[in-house]
Order: C-alpha cells, then structure tokens, then sequence
C-alpha cells in the first residue's frame, strides 16, 4: 500500500492508494489515530499532489522551441493525460494543398455532466480541419465532439485523464464563474510550454470596434463598446517586461490562488477560474461546465 505523508499544524495527513470506499473504511479500523503526538488523519487517494511530476519544465518567458514533449501516457510517466500536457492537431492539407504543421496547444481538465465525460482544450487548434482528432505525441486521443464559449472545445476520449496538476501542487476539483473573482486576485497555471507560472487578475477590458456581424448596428450616431474579459495578451515571441506570459498556452486552466497574496493552501482547493484561451489574443476567463 503506497502512501504519502504531510504535517500540517500539528497535525499528520497521509494519503493512501485510491480504494472504493468501503475498503478504506475497513483499512482505517487497522491503522494508528497517533503517531509522535500527532493525530492522524487518512485520505482515500490523492488530495493535494501527486508524485508525478511534469519531466521537462521550459523557462515561462521565451517562445523558443522549449517545451514538454512528455509522452505521458506512458506508464513510466505516469500513464494518463493531465492539465497542462500537450496536445495535438496533427499536420494536414492546406487550401493550396500545402501540408501545413501541427498545430500545439494543452490539455485542460476532464470535466462530467449528466453522465457524459470529456476533457477540455482549446477548440480554434482545430479551425482548419473538419475531422477534429486530438493528438498527444503520436497517440491519437479522441475527438473535439462540442464547442462552448468562446474556444472551449469538449473532447470524447477513452484515454486515461488525471487532473491532478503536474507542477502545481493540486488537483482541478471545482469550476468557478468568473464573476466570483475580482480585480487583484492571484491565479496559477501550468502549461507545457510555461510550467508553474503565476497570473494576476486585471479584471475587464473595454475597447471600441466594428460590432459582430450579427449585432445590429453599428450606426453612425451611436458608439459602440465591447468588454471582453480577460487577464492579459500574449502575442509577442518574446515579452521582456510585465506580463511574461508566454505563447503557446492556449487551453491550459488557471486556478485560483489567493486574493491579493499567493497562498498554497488556496491553491490547494483546486478552484478552477477559466481557460488560457484565444479571443483577439485576449485570455479570457470564466467557467460554464459543472464537474
């Protein structure tokens, strides 16, 4: 039986294999309630981090052709899918029958909803093909199935999904309206091309432009205003001052670590605030599904 351990003021949690509860229950009438002076507490499998690690963390701010090319399905890797692990649309033929490249972006969370299980990833890697087959190196995964939002792309896939993080010492447990947020709150990501890598919410962002062609107007008389939520825009190669956050993250979930101080313990909660998403390169945020 693995376990992990870990004290937290004065007291020892240890986090044993995943079981069905019933075997948990039984397991616990045999193990000790102290040990050094400490109460014990038991947990029924991972509950704020794993021993699998992500294999190759890139430096957050250059685009520079670094970035985590893990085959995590692999049973030395871990054996599953996981927030944050590349994924895939594999070369194709373009409008002048050119083969255009693969397409990379990040897995999200796995996610359930009356019944039905998917995970999510960024739907626009897939603009320019009609079969939308999700890849993770050469592992064909599954298929884009439904798109919500803005670029929430909801894959069907019989693959193996962890969503406890790689780098980030968390499991996705909860999805969270942006709504809920507010200006100065911290969040945390972990992508393939960034690793661990800290945000700071900067709350709405106003602009004007030409209206929606399904929007009525614009007309001449009036101006008009879009707001677009979001934390920030990513379309240098290279971004040498605030914000470094570097290209490549699309579909990765950001999750909530604190209002105006970073705090593990937040972090821990597994609150997901929204996805690294494209709309005008702005990131924007904000949760529609249920776990």
């Amino acid at each position: 039986m693995q376990s992990i351990s870990r004290r937290i003021q004065g007291k020892l949690f240890v986090e044993l294999s995943l079981v069905p509860d019933e075997i948990h229950l039984a397991r616990l009438k045999n193990l000790p309630v102290c040990i050094g002076g400490l109460d014990v507490g038991y947990l029924n499998g991972c509950a704020w981090f794993d021993q699998q690690a992500r294999q190759n963390s890139p430096t957050p701010s250059p685009l520079d052709g670094d970035w985590d090319d893990t085959d995590y399905l692999k049973s030395e890797n871990g054996g599953s899918l996981r927030p944050g692990v590349v994924l895939a649309c594999k070369r194709h033929p373009g409008p002048r029958g050119d083969i255009i490249r693969n397409t990379l972006c990040n897995a999200g969370i796995q996610v359930e909803n009356q019944g039905e299980v998917r995970f999510t990833t960024a739907a626009h890697c897939w603009d320019a093909v009609v079969e939308k087959r999700v890849y993770h190196g050469d592992n064909s995964v599954g298929i884009i199935n439904e798109i919500i939002g803005e670029d929430v792309a909801l894959v069907e896939s019989s693959v193996p999904f962890s969503n406890n993080l790689l780098d980030v010492e968390t499991r996705a447990k909860e999805l969270c309206p942006a709504s809920k947020f507010r200006f100065g709150d911290w969040f945390v990501l972990d992508s393939v091309f960034t690793g661990r890598q800290l945000l700071k919410c900067f709350g709405m962002r106003a602009e004007k432009r030409p209206a929606h062609k399904n929007w009525p107007g614009p007309e001449a008389e009036r101006n008009y205003v879009v707001l677009e939520e979001g934390v920030f825009s990513v379309p240098a190669r290279e971004i040498d001052k605030e914000p470094n956050v570097r290209g490549g993250v699309c579909g990765t979930p950001i999750i909530f670590a604190g209002t105006d101080v970073v705090d593990e313990l937040t972090i821990q909660k597994g609150i997901v605030g929204g996805f690294m998403c494209y709309t005008d390169n702005v990131i924007p945020m904000g949760g529609r599904m249920h776990m």
